[in-house]
This record gives C-alpha cells, structure tokens and sequence, in this order.
C-alpha cells in the first residue's frame, strides 16, 4: 500500500518524517536557540528549550510522509497511543533488522533521495518492495513471531515499525527502527529481544549489574537477552551488545501501555535532551565511566544523578516514578556530560517513547541559508569583479529551498563572490577570531567548466587574514579544485599577500583529495576547520572534512605572518580564469547553509 506524497521528502540534519499513519499531533521542545520548526503550513519560533504544539481542534497537523524539519535539533513526541517519534533523517540506512515479538507486524519505508527497490525476509520468505521516490511503502509481514525481520534495500531509505493485534481496534510496539550496527544501547525492561542480519553473528551483552553473556545468531533469528534485571517500568538493567555483525535490538512490554523502544547505536546518543510531552519516567543508559546527568523540572531543584559505566558495562540513571502519574513536566530537560541513551514513558498513554536529543548546540556566529526573497542581505557584500564576463549570482529554488547558485560562462575569466567580514577586520566590533570551522553545503553540476589548465586551481571559497587596523591582506587559506588530469579534486594551499597587500605568485600547497574526483549534481557536506598559527610559528591547523569524513589535514602551517593578524573575511568564489576553448561548458556551482562556528560544532554530516 502506498500513501499519496505529493513531493519527495527535503530532509536536512534536523529532520524527522512522518511514516506511522496514527501520528497527527505532536508536541514539540527545541533544542538550540533561534529555532524555526516547520510541518507543513505549520511554523514554530522556538529558544532553546521552549516548547511548541504540532494539534488542532479541527483536524491533523501531521500527515504521514511528512517532513518535520528544524533550523537546529529539536525533540518531537505524541500522547496518542502506539505512535513513538516520528523517525529522524540520522537513521538512514540500507541495512535493518526488528526481533518479532508478538502480533501482526507492519513496515512503513520510504526513500527520500531516489527510486530505490527493498526486500523484507522473514524466515525463509523473501518480499520485493519497490520505493518510489518520497512515496511511504506500508508492509504487512504478517505474524510470524519468534524471528526477526530483515531488511535490505538498494538505496538508503527510513523505516517504522508497528503492531497490530488482530482481536483488538488499537496498534501497539512502534517506533523507529534504526540502521543494524555492531554496537547497540538499550534496557530490558520485562524483555528485551535481539536479531542479526548475517549468519554467525557472535553478540556479547552487558548489563549495567555487573553481568554479560554471549550469542551466536544466525540471519534472521530472534535471541531473548537472559541476563540482568527485568524489573517493569524501565526500573531494570541497562545493556550494552557488542557484535561482529550488524544487530538490532528492541526492549518490549514494560509493564503498562503498549509500546517498545529500539536500541540506538553509539553514533544517535546525545548530550541534550527535552520532554515533549508530560512524563512518568526517564531511563538512561551511559556508555562513559563518571557521567554525570541533570534533569531540569519545572520549578523543582535540579535534579543529578551520576551514571558511571565500568569498561563495557553501561551505566544507568532512573528519574520520576514506576508508579503512573505525571511526575516529570512536559518542557522539562536534562542534561549530560557526556552522551547517552535515553527512554521515556508518556503520563497519558502510559507507552515508552524513545528520545533522540541533540548534541550541545553551538551557536553559529554567521550563517546564512539563502532563504528570503532578497537572500543576498544575509551578507556584507555581495561584488562581481569578471573580465571577459559571463559570471553571474543568482538564488534558485531548488526543492523545497533557494540555494546560492554562481553561474559560469565557457570560455571566458568568471569570478564573483559573496564575502562575509568578521572579527579583526576594520569597522568590525567584534572579538579576533583564532579558530574557526565553516560549514556548508556544496554542489557542482559540470566538472568541465571547472577545467583551467592543467595542473592550476579554480578557487572555492578562501579566508583572508587582513590587518585589523586597514584592509591589507597578508595570508589567504584557499580551498579550490584541482585538474591533475583525471577529474577535479579538492585542494588547500596559502597564499601570501606583500606589505601593499598584492598577491606573491608561489603559495605554499597543504594538500590533495586524491582518491575520488568531485562528484556532478551531488550534494557535498563540507567541513573546513582552521587554527591560527601563533605569531610566525609553523604551529597552525587546517583540515577539510566531507560528510564528516577528515580528507585533508596539515599542522605544520604558518597562517599569521603578522602579530596580532588572524582570520577575519569568507569569500565564496568559484573563480575560473584562462579556460583553454573547446574544453568547457557552461555550468554553475551551488552554495547552500553556509555557517561560521569559532567553537566546534561537531561533524557536519548529510542527513
């Protein structure tokens, strides 16, 4: 069966979609300041943790095959029965794996990024599925209990899960269902459940008193846990499971209500998390020894609790009641040093949800995302300096956003820009800057335009280091792309600028991205992170990061050859000059989410 989604999803890394058809309303609690949550023609203004409400008297808010998105993390949760959260875009996977436990199962799929096909085998039967773009896929895989489903697909896609007892007019035992991983995060509460995808999974469990036991699984088979305390409420162990293999695992049934909580993977714990709705309890799983956890209720004293692993033995923290009630207020929070994984049981419905957080937000202090009818405002300054002509700026709507977009002309010297100045730079009152990460978002969509000479750079984007007294410039850290003769590849180098501020031919280069040339019409997550040297000393750091992934780095790098000088002007400027005829295209590069942290922010990943 399959819903009718008018566009495909536009997921960003603060995005959730809508798969479960029983979730219509939610309440929502931001996790950084400034945030704008939208679910269709629905807005939310939020600070950090201020809540905000996804209901109507008059009919559904959510839809199913909805994006819920934010402009920073946020925490979205629903009172009505059997709905959990809403999956989020960090769950993309191509490898799934739910232990069955009791009822019909149900699937929802859906592929944001492209037509795709995947398969649901259980037990000895295999289903095809084919994924239209965007379009949520709803499976029946019946009720076959006592082992696990396993799900592959072509393509990344998100999955859900729900049951549905075939005696009763209500669900149960939803929620998200992660990508399978090696190492996995949960509780046993009465039960907890795990499956493997492959053949000879050796698994080894331990709980949070102290005890652990090891399993082989084969694909698609269902292993109980039979080690710690499976007190109802979430009152039992914490587990942690560690595999040669991709797992998946699932706590059921504790005590009250009808829902399950899936186990996360190391890379989805968190260190900030909110209530959206009210609460009987938190449960939390620490992987790290001396953690410490702060729960913030409303107007009652804070609340910590210390939740120390020993080695692979998880931690546990517990705060509110096993008895039912509302003991933890909706928009309450807390806290971690540290990250962990966390449960908690809605007052109403009385069923576990799990809880997804965010990690501290840092506060970008310039960003510009490209939206509004005059996006260019977001900067200082927006110039065209082109001989030969042909370069030009424009701000198109590409899916559900406007992006940046420089457009080139074959043949011909293009450079414009659009520049930001910031810290030590003149008429600007702000503090010098000596660290700095830049995040974006980056797309091309014909390499051949990008092809001067061979063996020359095109230009990126790049940070001036400028007196702070005038505006001459005295080192220029490059980002640009590469013609080795087999494709573009990133490359930084330095330039060097002299006492008039005029560029000295020569530079110094800091590195190639080799292995895999700049991909066309793909969207690049990118990363550049520099730190100033100290006055003269080769002691200053540039690294350049793709999807999180660190692909070039130089620590031997003198960036301030003037006391007193540090970064203080972005330029985005996909420059090509001297394009040799007959070899070009006309083409253009996209800009998009362009952020300057002076405090690390974490990876920038795609969504």
């Amino acid at each position: 069966m399959e819903s009718d989604t008018p566009n495909p999803p536009q997921l960003t890394q603060n995005s959730y979609v809508v798969l479960n058809p029983a979730l219509v309303s939610a309440g929502v609690i931001s996790l950084a300041d400034n945030n704008v949550v939208t679910a269709g023609d629905r807005t939310l203004n939020l600070d950090l943790y201020e809540t905000g409400s996804l209901w109507s008297s008059t009919g559904p808010v959510l839809s199913q095959g909805m994006v819920v998105t934010g402009t920073g993390p946020f925490e979205i949760g629903s009172n009505i029965a059997a709905t959990d959260m809403p999956v989020h875009a960090s769950m993309l996977g191509t490898q799934f794996v739910m232990p069955h436990s009791r009822y019909s199962h149900w699937y929802y799929l859906v592929s944001p990024n492209g037509d795709t096909t995947a398969q649901v085998t259980v037990g000895a039967v295999h289903h095809q599925l084919n994924l239209p773009q965007g379009e949520v896929v709803e499976f029946n895989a019946g009720e076959v209990q006592n082992l696990s489903a396993v799900i592959t697909s072509a393509s990344p896609i998100l999955v859900m899960h729900r049951g549905d007892p075939a005696s009763a007019s209500w669900y149960a035992d939803a929620s998200p269902v992660p990508p399978a991983a090696t190492e996995l995060w949960g509780f046993r509460c009465t039960s907890a459940n795990i499956g493997a995808v492959e053949d000879d999974t050796h698994v080894t469990v331990y709980s949070s008193d102290g005890h652990q036991s090891s399993y082989t699984l084969q694909s698609g088979d269902k292993q109980a846990v039979t080690i710690g305390d499976n007190t109802r409420q979430a009152q039992g162990s914490a587990l942690h499971l560690v595999a040669d293999k991709p797992i998946g695992a699932v706590q059921i049934a504790d005590g009250d209500g009808a829902d399950q909580t899936a186990f996360f993977p190391t890379s989805l714990l968190n260190t900030r998390f909110g209530l959206p709705r009210d609460t009987q309890y938190i449960a939390v799983a620490c992987p790290g020894a001396n953690t410490s956890v702060t729960l913030y209720n409303g107007n009652s004293p804070p609340e910590t609790s210390s939740c120390n692993a020993n080695g692979n033995y998880p931690g546990k923290a517990y705060f509110g009641s096993p008895t039912n009630g509302t003991h933890i207020q909706y928009g309450a929070y807390f806290e971690s040093d540290k990250p962990v994984y966390a449960i908690y049981e809605v007052s109403s419905s009385n069923d576990e949800h799990n809880m997804l957080g965010g990690g501290t937000y840092v506060t970008p202090f310039f960003s510009a995302d490209m939206e509004g009818s005059s996006p260019a405002i977001d900067w200082m300054d927006a110039r065209t300096a082109q001989s030969g002509g042909g370069a030009t700026i424009t701000f198109p709507q590409t899916g559900s956003s406007q992006v940046a977009q420089f457009n080139y002309r074959a043949g011909s010297s293009n450079e414009v820009w659009l520049r930001h100045n910031f810290g030590a730079y003149p008429g600007i009152d702000e503090e010098p800057v000596n660290e700095l990460w830049l995040n974006f978002e980056y797309q091309i969509n014909n390499t051949s335009i990008y092809n001067p000479n061979t063996g020359q750079a095109s230009k990126v984007l790049y940070f001036n280091w400028s007196s702070p007294d005038d505006r001459t410039r005295t080192s220029q850290v490059v980002l640009g792309a590469m013609d080795n003769g087999n494709g573009h590849r990133f490359r930084l180098s330095k330039e060097l600028f002299d006492n008039n501020g005029h560029w000295i031919p020569g530079g110094e280069w800091l590195g190639d991205y080799a292995p895999e040339p700049i991909p066309e019409n793909e969207k690049l997550y990118l990363q550049l992170h520099i730190r100033n040297s100290t006055d003269g000393a080769a002691n200053g750091l540039v690294q350049l990061y793709s999807n999180g992934e660190l692909i070039i780095e130089r620590s031997d790098v003198v960036l301030n050859h003037n006391p007193g000088h540090s970064p203080n002007h972005l330029v985005l400027t996909p420059q090509i000059s001297h394009t040799p005829p007959g070899s070009a295209e006309d083409g253009y590069s996209q800009y998009d989410n362009v952020s300057i942290y002076d405090t690390d922010p974490g990876f920038f990943r795609a969504p």
